[in-house]
């Protein structure tokens, strides 16, 4: 299965009539900067993903945000996820009303609770 980006989500989404635009509040904002630690460098590959969620954020473009952290974390290099950055994603996800396949994409690379 082909990794789909963020601008993939967004024109499925309005391929399939959904809103594009989802709730986005200081809530939001706060979810979204506990994510944050996902990216543990500032440089490299990871850092140009945290700079593009930095601006993100800045403009409070917060569905972008978390598409960009989706995104990171469907990277090959990611081979798994933490059970609860996935709980946190969805979260997001649910306070913003957002449904889309990401979650799906995710799941499959999900390391359990211990």
């Amino acid at each position: 299965m082909p990794v789909l980006s963020a601008r993939h989500c967004l024109v499925y989404d309005l391929f399939m009539g959904r809103d594009a635009s989802p709730i986005e509040t200081p809530e939001v904002a706060e979810r979204l900067d506990e994510l944050r630690s996902v990216f543990d460098r500032e440089t490299g590959k990871q850092g140009a993903y945290l700079r593009i969620f930095d601006e993100f954020i800045e403009e409070s473009e917060f569905y972008a945000a978390l598409h960009v952290i989706c995104d990171y974390l469907m990277e090959p290099e990611n081979p798994v996820i933490d059970a609860m950055v996935l709980e946190k994603i969805a979260a997001i996800h649910d306070v913003m009303q957002i449904q889309d396949y990401c979650m799906e994409m995710l799941q499959a690379k999900v390391r359990p609770h211990k």
